[in-house]
């Protein structure tokens, strides 16, 4: 059985609110709207990629967040006793851009997307912590050129398009210019495109090859103007 992931890694302290652990009180809301439940090392909680996912709270154990699980494997963060894992999507709605895989097997509360959501519109104080938190690490991962992947020119317009498309809506990406990479023929053949076919879309389920706007917000599960979907005011 291989080592669990993030084993060495210490659990993120929290300096700038992306990283709080929850009273007793905040947990104990949690635990009336969802369950308590036992998780084992090795577990898969949500998956990247997948249309959505619950929130979790960590009661004990950890929870290693990862990039390209089962591929890349790259520990981002790992989160601990009375913290919680997500980050934005989780309430607007998009698709997951990181695995969460339990590191040291304990306890969760896990609470329903939409139960969240509700709570976030009537209890102010764990709207803001929760908020906070998500905005900190949606902010993060755009630094780390986390989630999808856009393969293309930089003289190309769609490109600049879907670029300027991902920036406008806060989403996560990393960028390969073609124009700087020094085995060109290798890469398109590796993923199987011809350079007529470019840009493209990794990370969304399926490659997306030249993405309309309305094509990728679908493919990310925003809505077709660009504009994020909102089941409850927050």
């Amino acid at each position: 059985m291989s080592e669990p992931l993030g084993i060495g890694i210490e659990e993120r302290a929290d300096s700038d609110g992306a990283y709080p652990r929850l009273s007793e009180e905040q947990r104990a809301r949690l635990r009336s709207l969802g369950k308590v439940r036992s998780t084992s090392p090795g577990e898969v909680l949500f998956r990247e990629g997948e249309p959505g996912y619950d929130f979790f709270a960590i009661e004990s154990g950890a929870v290693a967040i990862v990039q390209g699980y089962e591929q890349e494997n790259r520990v981002v963060v790992v989160h601990g006793r009375h913290q919680f894992l997500g980050e934005l999507g989780l309430l607007t709605g998009s698709r997951v851009y990181l695995s969460a895989v339990v590191r040291d097997g304990g306890e969760v509360i896990q609470v329903p997307a939409e139960r969240l959501r509700a709570l976030l519109g009537e209890d102010e104080e764990m709207s803001n912590v929760i908020l906070r938190a998500y905005l900190s690490r949606r902010s993060r991962l755009i630094d780390a050129g986390a989630g999808v992947h856009l393969v293309g020119s930089r003289f190309s317009l769609d490109s600049r398009r879907l670029r300027e498309f991902l920036a406008r809506n806060r989403v996560p990406y990393e960028w390969t210019d073609l124009e700087e990479e020094d085995e060109v023929d290798t890469l398109l053949q590796a993923l199987e495109l011809k350079p007529a076919e470019t840009p493209v879309l990794i990370g969304v389920g399926s490659m997306l090859r030249n993405p309309s706007n309305a094509e990728l917000a679908a493919a990310l599960g925003l809505g077709t103007s660009g504009a994020r979907r909102r089941s409850v005011t927050w």
